[in-house]
């Protein structure tokens, strides 16, 4: 981007160099919130922004099972 410049002196980072205009993704939690029939994995509601979560799936009974007629 060439139309920003860095604000910051750097005085406390002059062992450094990093190259210009890398710096670290931000850190974003969302709440997570169950939302049924939304395909979605973020949505907004009411002004704050949550993570819409996948219910827990359970282990399937296989006491009645048989075995392949192959």
């Amino acid at each position: 981007m060439p139309g920003m410049r860095n604000m910051d002196g750097g005085s406390r980072h002059q062992g450094q160099s990093a190259a210009e205009g890398v710096c670290e993704p931000a850190q974003v939690c969302y709440p997570r919130k169950r939302r049924e029939n939304w395909p979605f994995r973020i949505y907004e509601e009411n002004g704050k922004i949550y993570q819409n979560t996948v219910p827990r799936r359970s282990k399937p009974d296989l006491t009645n099972v048989e075995e392949a007629p192959f």
